[in-house]
């Protein structure tokens, strides 16, 4: 049975070609209280069947990771609206020019 909320990673971030400055600035987007996200399937991903884009305003952040994707896919496919938000932006000592991104997902009723 899969969870009615879920928190992950986003995998995939450094795909995108604003890559790290695009995680840094959504440390302002908490700050001012704008944590929402969206989440679309990407049908035709040749890596993964089961691919779930996340998206800020239409701009590509990364992906959810493959496991949750893959348990999550097909209820997105029948048309279970799940939504999103910005958890925590990922900074580590060790790498701290290589910011991560921790989202929340949940599956609306």
């Amino acid at each position: 049975m899969i969870p009615e909320t879920l928190t992950t990673k986003v995998v995939g971030v450094s795909f995108n070609k604003n890559y790290p400055q695009n995680i840094f600035n959504l440390s302002n987007s908490i700050v001012a209280g704008d944590v929402e996200l969206s989440i679309e399937r990407e049908l035709n991903n040749p890596s993964d069947k089961s691919a779930i884009k996340v998206l800020k305003n239409g701009d590509f952040l990364g992906y959810v990771p493959m496991l949750i994707a893959s348990s999550i896919s097909s209820e997105i496919d029948s048309g279970k609206v799940w939504s999103a938000e910005i958890e925590e932006v990922l900074i580590s000592t060790h790498n701290t020019d290589k910011p991560g991104l921790k989202i929340l997902l949940w599956r609306n009723q």
